[in-house]
């Protein structure tokens, strides 16, 4: 069995027995990345602490992907996303060995005293190359829908296919953004892959193109998509654009958008309900915090 199945397995085996019995045991369903209220947390008791290999582990299942996105439960059915490589660039050779030390020549007035040209002053910084190998790549971005008590595979969909919109850091995965679901839709967020909307059965609904922009050294986007009343709220922070968007969870279309002065992110906003009201704040140089409803900037 390859690395990559491996990763699939790991992650409904690890984290599914956590899942189950707090669907199970209370009734509650985890809806988004860090749980319903977005706050890690549940009221179930007798959780398991330890599992392994026939050790508090119902059933596993192979994504044939990767993808460091999290699963996310409704009723009977357990949602989770992952990409598979059909075409991808062969890893860059390392020579073997440690890599070559710096040669430390004289310094200051020793190097004018032996006639060499003193240390110079740093010029300006080089340029960032940006990698484009990646659009020489063919993936598959997945959604995939799991029975939560047998793990029987129910649907999967191919949300896109075909040469990646943006790269991504070597260590990372094309499918970091956790799904949402309010128990009628449930929508995945591939960042600049797009974003899709399904029922509940797998029938797409509607899908959106947010753009392609450049995030920090090329590493792709990790924000996953939240849902409030009829909303789905999405935080695209990066180095040309940086917006927040909300969209119709119905139909998709656009109800408002605000820039951000923000770069490169990958925090998830937050749905805060306090006493003055609902908000949805969001992190990155600046903690921030806007009307879900109009996207007006509160504070």
């Amino acid at each position: 069995m390859n690395r990559k199945n491996l990763i699939g397995i790991f992650i409904l085996a690890v984290i599914l027995p956590f899942m189950l019995l707090t669907s199970c045991t209370t009734k509650q369903n985890w809806t988004q990345f860090r749980g319903s209220e977005g706050t890690m947390s549940v009221t179930a008791s007798g959780l398991p602490t330890e599992w392994g290999t026939g050790k508090n582990v119902l059933w596993s299942a192979d994504l044939n992907g990767t993808g460091y996105s999290s699963p996310v439960v409704w009723g009977t059915k357990v949602f989770i996303t992952s990409t598979f490589p059909e075409k991808v660039n062969p890893a860059p050779e390392r020579p073997a060995g440690p890599p070559p030390q710096a040669v430390q020549g004289p310094q200051g007035g020793q190097a004018a005293q032996q006639g060499q040209r003193p240390p110079q002053p740093a010029g300006p910084p080089v340029p960032e190359v940006r990698d484009t190998s990646y659009m020489n790549e063919i993936y598959k971005w997945e959604v995939i829908c799991f029975d939560l008590a047998t793990g029987r595979e129910n649907w999967r969909q191919v949300a896109y296919q075909g040469a990646p919109k943006a790269g991504k850091n070597q260590n990372s995965t094309y499918a970091c953004e956790t799904p949402v679901t309010n128990g009628k839709q449930i929508v995945a967020s591939f960042g600049m892959h797009g974003i899709f909307c399904y029922d509940m059965e797998g029938n797409l609904i509607w899908q959106k193109d947010p753009g392609v922009y450049y995030t920090q050294r090329g590493w792709g986007t990790g924000s996953s998509p939240v849902i409030y009343k009829d909303k789905v709220f999405i935080q695209a922070d990066n180095e040309e654009n940086s917006f927040l968007l909300a969209l119709d969870i119905a139909t998709g279309n656009e109800l408002w958008r605000v820039t951000r002065d923000e770069k490169t992110t990958y925090s998830t906003p937050f749905i805060w309900k306090n006493k003055s009201g609902t908000e949805l704040v969001t992190t990155g140089k600046t903690a921030r915090s806007y009307d879900p409803e109009t996207g007006k900037l509160l504070w």
